[in-house]
């Protein structure tokens, strides 16, 4: 027993080392530009114990897309109260998505790169895999929003809301990482929280419209 665990100890250390590297190398590199290799090097692990843990890289993408969910979602699940109505469930998860991408800025860029790869025509099941994980991702926000969003109370489905919110942050992180200023997150999640709410009131006050 005391073997099997300090192999399985080790395993995990060297998985912990390839996830490592892995944001690095996808980081810099971008999903299509980065090879196995560099991840092994980054790693400083020999290639085939790389292939001992990931079939292809397209496995390691997957791998890291839904470790990457995982953490975002559990980082989040206690920052969202029981009861609340939706506008501090709104800056709640806005607030803590943007808490998590700056602490953790490869799992950010490698959401964002493979969103690209779900927009292509793939028959790959492993790119479904992804789609189902950026799904997965939506509807933990949609489910955020129960309790707190009456029929009715937006005129907007819960699950527009989660694309929404999801979008919005995306969208801005990604732009200020390229101006190199993630700073104030606090006073800038506010911000977007601000823009979101105030169109959900616009919308709310709208006649409803005829049949």
């Amino acid at each position: 027993m005391e073997e099997i665990s300090r192999s399985q100890r080790k395993k995990k250390r060297t998985l912990d080392k390839i996830v490592k590297a892995s944001y690095e190398v996808f980081s810099s590199r971008g999903l299509s530009q980065a090879t196995l290799e560099e991840i092994a090097e980054a790693a400083d692990i020999g290639k085939g114990t790389l292939y001992g843990h990931f079939d292809s890289k397209m496995h390691l993408i997957v791998y890291l897309v839904r470790h990457s969910t995982d953490e975002l979602i559990e980082n989040m699940k206690g920052q969202i109260p029981e009861t609340g109505n939706l506008s501090e469930r709104i800056r709640l998860l806005i607030q803590g998505q943007l808490q998590f991408f700056k602490n953790n800025q490869g799992a950010f860029k490698v959401l964002f790169f493979a969103r690209a790869l779900v927009k292509q025509k793939s028959n790959d099941p492993l790119v479904e895999e992804i789609r189902d994980e950026f799904k997965r991702f939506l509807n933990f926000l949609r489910v955020s929003f129960n309790g707190s969003l009456p029929s009715g109370e937006t005129g907007i489905p819960p699950e527009d809301l989660a694309v929404a919110v999801a979008g919005l942050v995306s969208g801005a992180f990604s732009f200020w990482l390229i101006e190199d200023n993630i700073r104030d997150l606090e006073k800038r999640s506010d911000l977007l929280a601000n823009i979101l709410l105030s169109g959900l009131a616009a919308k709310a006050s709208e006649p409803a419209s005829k049949s």
